[in-house]
This record gives C-alpha cells, structure tokens and sequence, in this order.
C-alpha cells in the first residue's frame, strides 16, 4: 500500500519528477517512520490547530485587529456577555463533528447542520431566506 501511494506521489508532483522509487525507498520506509507520527484529523481539527499555534496562524491568515483584547473584554463584561470557556468551546467542535461533513453547511450568515446541500440547493429564494434568517 505505501509503494503505491509513494508512487502516486511521484508521479502526481512535478517537484518529485526526478524522484524514483528505488532512491526514496529506505528513506520512506525506515527513516521517515521514526521522525514523522501520523494523526489522523479532521478538518474541525486541524482549524482549532492552527488557530491555537501562532505560527502556522500567522503563516496563512492575516489578521487586522480593530480594538484592543482588553477594550474588547471590558466592553463584553459591561454588557454581561462572557468569553468562551475550553469547555463551551469543545462542546460546540463536539457538536460539529458529529454531523457527518456532507450534513454541515455554512453561509456568511450562519452555519446549518444535519442538512444534506443537495437539499438546499433546490430551496427558492423565499425558502432559501426563511432557513438562514
């Protein structure tokens, strides 16, 4: 199964054109096992990931802050709204994750869940607004 996805990999990218299986082999079997773990994720956590690490955030996502954390902290504690906690925040990634991922849709205005696209994309315009308003 690897030689066949390492092929696939050869033969798909340009940059592993003068790449051959036989030069690659020991690498891929025996040294690239030992430096790399593989996770599996899902794409939910791989956005919580990246958020979390500034780094990778920063290397692919611009951000423009108009107010300052403090300012903003301040204002929400004046108008009782409170921040998210880990917990409140898990619990939403909990309950996104377990809508299969072709059931998850997201508008600019709001995200449905638990709702095939295809089911949407008949809807006319008056339902259409109905359901995202």
């Amino acid at each position: 199964e690897i030689v066949e996805e390492a092929m696939g990999v050869l033969r798909k990218y340009t940059a592993f054109s003068a790449v051959t299986w036989d030069a690659a082999k020991e690498f891929v079997l025996n040294q690239f096992p030992r430096i790399v773990t593989v996770h599996k994720r899902s794409g939910i956590d791989i956005s919580v990931q990246a958020r979390r690490d500034t780094s990778i955030y920063q290397a692919f996502f611009q951000g423009n802050p108009v107010v300052s954390l403090s300012d903003l902290e301040r204002v929400l504690a004046k108008g009782g709204i409170t921040l998210l906690k880990d917990e409140d925040v898990k619990h939403i990634v909990d309950r996104i994750s377990s809508f299969p991922p072709d059931k998850r849709i997201a508008f600019m205005s709001g995200t449905v869940m638990g709702v095939p696209a295809e089911m949407v994309s008949k809807l006319n315009q008056s339902e259409y607004r109905t359901l995202v308003n």
